[in-house]
Protein backbone atom coordinates (compact mmCIF):
# COMPACT_ATOMS: atom_id res chain seq x y z
CA UNK A 1 0.00 0.00 0.00
CA UNK A 2 3.01 2.58 0.73
CA UNK A 3 4.66 2.04 -2.33
CA UNK A 4 0.97 2.45 -4.28
CA UNK A 5 0.29 5.37 -2.45
CA UNK A 6 4.24 6.90 -3.76
CA UNK A 7 3.19 5.93 -7.15
CA UNK A 8 -0.51 8.15 -7.29
CA UNK A 9 1.52 10.99 -5.15
CA UNK A 10 -0.42 10.59 -2.28
CA UNK A 11 1.51 12.12 0.47
CA UNK A 12 -0.62 12.25 3.19
CA UNK A 13 -1.07 9.01 5.13
CA UNK A 14 0.06 8.40 8.28
CA UNK A 15 2.40 5.28 7.44
CA UNK A 16 5.28 7.22 8.11
CA UNK A 17 4.28 9.09 11.14
CA UNK A 18 3.69 6.31 12.40
CA UNK A 19 6.41 4.02 11.79
CA UNK A 20 8.72 7.14 13.40
CA UNK A 21 6.84 7.04 16.82
CA UNK A 22 7.53 3.17 16.82
CA UNK A 23 11.20 3.72 15.98
CA UNK A 24 11.15 6.58 18.26
CA UNK A 25 9.50 4.27 21.18
CA UNK A 26 11.49 1.15 20.31
CA UNK A 27 14.84 2.91 20.04
CA UNK A 28 15.78 1.80 16.70
CA UNK A 29 17.74 4.89 14.97
CA UNK A 30 18.42 3.62 11.42
CA UNK A 31 14.44 3.03 10.92
CA UNK A 32 13.65 6.62 12.82
CA UNK A 33 16.39 8.49 10.19
CA UNK A 34 14.61 6.13 7.37
CA UNK A 35 11.41 7.43 8.38
CA UNK A 36 12.42 10.96 9.28
CA UNK A 37 13.87 10.79 5.01
CA UNK A 38 10.74 10.00 4.13
CA UNK A 39 8.63 12.75 5.93
CA UNK A 40 11.21 15.06 5.17
CA UNK A 41 11.06 14.09 0.99
CA UNK A 42 6.87 14.40 1.41
CA UNK A 43 7.10 18.00 3.03
CA UNK A 44 9.33 19.05 0.15
CA UNK A 45 6.86 17.85 -2.37
CA UNK A 46 4.03 19.40 -0.56
CA UNK A 47 5.97 22.65 -0.65
CA UNK A 48 6.95 22.82 2.91
CA UNK A 49 10.30 23.46 2.58
CA UNK A 50 10.98 25.23 6.45
CA UNK A 51 9.51 21.81 7.40
CA UNK A 52 11.52 19.52 4.99
CA UNK A 53 15.02 21.33 5.95
CA UNK A 54 13.92 20.56 9.77
CA UNK A 55 13.50 17.26 9.47
CA UNK A 56 16.51 16.74 7.01
CA UNK A 57 18.81 17.98 9.76
CA UNK A 58 17.20 15.88 12.27
CA UNK A 59 17.91 12.66 10.36
CA UNK A 60 21.69 13.60 9.89
CA UNK A 61 21.91 14.39 13.38
CA UNK A 62 20.86 11.42 14.59
CA UNK A 63 23.11 8.61 16.41
CA UNK A 64 24.79 6.33 13.48
CA UNK A 65 23.79 8.68 10.83
CA UNK A 66 27.51 9.17 9.87
CA UNK A 67 28.15 5.50 9.77
CA UNK A 68 24.80 4.55 7.61
CA UNK A 69 25.54 5.28 3.80
CA UNK A 70 22.11 4.82 3.14
CA UNK A 71 20.90 7.99 6.14
CA UNK A 72 23.57 10.03 3.43
CA UNK A 73 20.89 10.31 0.93
CA UNK A 74 19.00 12.83 3.04
CA UNK A 75 21.75 15.49 2.43
CA UNK A 76 20.31 15.23 -0.90
CA UNK A 77 17.29 16.35 -0.04
CA UNK A 78 18.66 19.60 1.40
CA UNK A 79 20.02 20.45 -1.85
CA UNK A 80 16.64 19.77 -3.76
CA UNK A 81 15.20 22.26 -1.41
CA UNK A 82 18.11 25.19 -1.70
CA UNK A 83 18.27 24.66 -5.78
CA UNK A 84 14.16 25.48 -5.63
CA UNK A 85 14.92 28.40 -3.14
CA UNK A 86 17.59 29.49 -5.69
CA UNK A 87 20.48 29.57 -2.75
CA UNK A 88 22.47 27.85 -5.52
CA UNK A 89 25.89 28.25 -3.67
CA UNK A 90 24.33 26.77 -0.70
CA UNK A 91 22.67 23.94 -2.73
CA UNK A 92 25.90 23.04 -4.44
CA UNK A 93 27.35 22.82 -1.35
CA UNK A 94 24.91 19.89 0.19
CA UNK A 95 25.36 17.88 -3.00
CA UNK A 96 28.93 18.01 -2.75
CA UNK A 97 28.80 17.05 0.52
CA UNK A 98 27.06 13.97 -0.04
CA UNK A 99 28.63 10.55 0.95
CA UNK A 100 28.63 8.31 -2.30
CA UNK A 101 28.66 9.46 -5.77
CA UNK A 102 27.24 7.70 -8.90
CA UNK A 103 29.25 4.63 -8.23
CA UNK A 104 27.02 3.71 -5.18
CA UNK A 105 25.63 0.34 -5.86
CA UNK A 106 22.42 1.14 -4.29
CA UNK A 107 19.88 2.06 -6.88
CA UNK A 108 17.63 4.20 -5.20
CA UNK A 109 20.77 6.75 -3.85
CA UNK A 110 22.05 6.85 -7.40
CA UNK A 111 18.65 7.57 -8.87
CA UNK A 112 17.96 10.50 -6.50
CA UNK A 113 21.58 11.44 -6.41
CA UNK A 114 21.28 11.89 -10.22
CA UNK A 115 18.05 14.15 -9.99
CA UNK A 116 19.39 16.58 -7.00
CA UNK A 117 22.57 17.30 -9.69
CA UNK A 118 19.99 17.97 -12.23
CA UNK A 119 18.08 20.44 -9.81
CA UNK A 120 21.39 22.18 -9.18
CA UNK A 121 22.38 22.60 -12.74
CA UNK A 122 19.04 23.63 -13.56
CA UNK A 123 19.31 26.46 -10.60
CA UNK A 124 22.90 26.93 -12.19
CA UNK A 125 21.19 27.59 -15.42
CA UNK A 126 22.86 24.51 -17.14
CA UNK A 127 19.46 23.37 -18.57
CA UNK A 128 21.32 20.92 -20.84
CA UNK A 129 23.45 19.30 -17.88
CA UNK A 130 20.71 19.23 -15.98
CA UNK A 131 18.68 17.22 -18.69
CA UNK A 132 21.70 14.74 -18.78
CA UNK A 133 21.72 14.48 -15.70
CA UNK A 134 18.48 13.46 -15.22
CA UNK A 135 18.20 11.07 -18.00
CA UNK A 136 20.71 9.51 -15.93
CA UNK A 137 18.07 9.47 -13.05
CA UNK A 138 15.22 7.87 -15.66
CA UNK A 139 17.75 5.27 -16.55
CA UNK A 140 17.39 3.54 -13.33
CA UNK A 141 13.80 3.14 -13.96
CA UNK A 142 13.79 -1.22 -14.76
CA UNK A 143 14.72 -1.64 -11.38
CA UNK A 144 12.80 0.87 -9.60
CA UNK A 145 9.77 1.06 -11.17
CA UNK A 146 8.35 4.21 -13.23
CA UNK A 147 6.59 5.91 -10.12
CA UNK A 148 9.52 6.10 -7.86
CA UNK A 149 9.78 9.56 -6.47
CA UNK A 150 12.97 10.16 -8.03
CA UNK A 151 12.38 8.27 -11.27
CA UNK A 152 8.77 10.53 -11.99
CA UNK A 153 11.04 13.92 -10.85
CA UNK A 154 13.93 12.55 -13.38
CA UNK A 155 11.27 12.50 -16.11
CA UNK A 156 9.80 15.87 -15.34
CA UNK A 157 13.00 17.47 -15.03
CA UNK A 158 14.38 15.78 -18.27
CA UNK A 159 11.74 16.69 -20.32
CA UNK A 160 11.37 20.28 -19.21
CA UNK A 161 15.27 21.15 -18.60
CA UNK A 162 16.04 20.11 -22.09
CA UNK A 163 13.05 22.44 -23.51
CA UNK A 164 14.81 24.89 -21.72
CA UNK A 165 17.83 24.28 -23.41
CA UNK A 166 15.78 23.74 -27.20
CA UNK A 167 15.61 20.43 -27.54
CA UNK A 168 12.63 18.88 -28.14
CA UNK A 169 13.84 15.25 -27.66
CA UNK A 170 13.36 14.07 -24.24
CA UNK A 171 9.37 15.68 -24.39
CA UNK A 172 8.60 13.30 -27.30
CA UNK A 173 10.34 10.34 -26.41
CA UNK A 174 8.51 10.87 -22.90
CA UNK A 175 4.85 11.61 -24.88
CA UNK A 176 5.90 8.07 -26.42
CA UNK A 177 7.03 6.23 -23.41
CA UNK A 178 4.20 6.94 -21.36
CA UNK A 179 1.54 6.60 -24.15
CA UNK A 180 -0.26 2.86 -22.79
CA UNK A 181 1.68 3.23 -18.96
CA UNK A 182 -0.93 2.89 -16.32
CA UNK A 183 0.43 5.33 -14.44
CA UNK A 184 0.21 8.32 -16.46
CA UNK A 185 -3.59 7.99 -15.46
CA UNK A 186 -2.35 6.99 -11.34
CA UNK A 187 -0.35 10.36 -11.18
CA UNK A 188 -1.52 13.26 -11.35
CA UNK A 189 1.96 14.49 -11.19
CA UNK A 190 2.66 12.74 -14.59
CA UNK A 191 -0.60 13.17 -15.97
CA UNK A 192 -0.22 16.69 -15.43
CA UNK A 193 3.44 17.14 -16.55
CA UNK A 194 1.96 15.15 -20.06
CA UNK A 195 -0.31 17.54 -20.54
CA UNK A 196 1.96 20.16 -20.63
CA UNK A 197 4.34 18.70 -22.54
CA UNK A 198 1.55 18.80 -25.28
CA UNK A 199 0.92 21.60 -25.02
CA UNK A 200 4.54 22.93 -25.26
CA UNK A 201 4.93 20.90 -28.22
CA UNK A 202 1.53 21.92 -29.79
CA UNK A 203 1.23 23.62 -32.81
CA UNK A 204 0.10 27.97 -32.39
CA UNK A 205 -3.58 27.38 -32.82
CA UNK A 206 -3.86 24.25 -30.46
CA UNK A 207 -1.69 25.72 -27.77
CA UNK A 208 -3.84 27.57 -25.89
CA UNK A 209 -6.61 24.97 -25.67
CA UNK A 210 -3.63 22.14 -24.84
CA UNK A 211 -2.25 24.77 -21.98
CA UNK A 212 -5.99 25.09 -20.65
CA UNK A 213 -5.98 21.62 -20.54
CA UNK A 214 -2.82 20.81 -18.69
CA UNK A 215 -3.91 23.24 -15.92
CA UNK A 216 -7.39 21.33 -15.57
Amino acid sequence: PVFEREGVDEYDHDYDREGLALAERTGDQQWRRSFLMHLSFAAFELGDWDTSLRLTAEAQESPGAAEDIFSHGIVLNRANVLARRGDVAAAREALESVGFDETVPDDQNRAMLWTARAEVLAGEGRYADAAAAAHESMAIHESMGLGHPAIKAGMILETWCAFRAGDRGPAEEALARFADEPLARQSPRVSAHLALLRAMLAAPADAPAAHAASVE
